[in-house]
């Protein structure tokens, strides 16, 4: 099961040049602990969701291409190769403003 953020999933489905001509189906999406199915567009998941993609598997769509895969290990591959991390933090409200500079400070951007 892939466990994410909206953020990070968003980037993953809009990746051009990863995705190539690979296709998804047969997965179910469990967004904030409540289970929609495939009935939901990603893009109206927030980038905060707590984001869980059960099954699912890709397939090359490119002419004579047979290649298969996960969308586990599809998704594991492409976070793999990318130079950001997705975070999600949770921190007592008296201490937001150090770790939103040390964010910065690191070179990180907050959304």
């Amino acid at each position: 099961m892939i466990k994410t953020t909206g953020a990070e999933w968003k980037a993953f489905l809009h990746d051009d040049a990863y995705w190539g001509e690979w296709a998804f189906e047969d997965y179910c999406y469990i967004v904030n602990g409540n289970e929609l199915g495939m009935d939901v567009h990603e893009d109206t998941f927030a980038d905060t969701d707590a984001v869980k993609v059960d099954g699912g598997y890709v397939w090359d769509q490119a002419e004579g291409s047979e290649k298969t895969s996960s969308l586990s290990a599809f998704f594991s591959k492409w976070r793999k190769q990318q130079s950001t991390a997705f975070l999600s933090v949770e921190v007592p409200k008296d201490k937001a403003d150090a770790v939103r500079s040390a964010i910065l400070a690191a070179g990180g951007k907050i959304k």
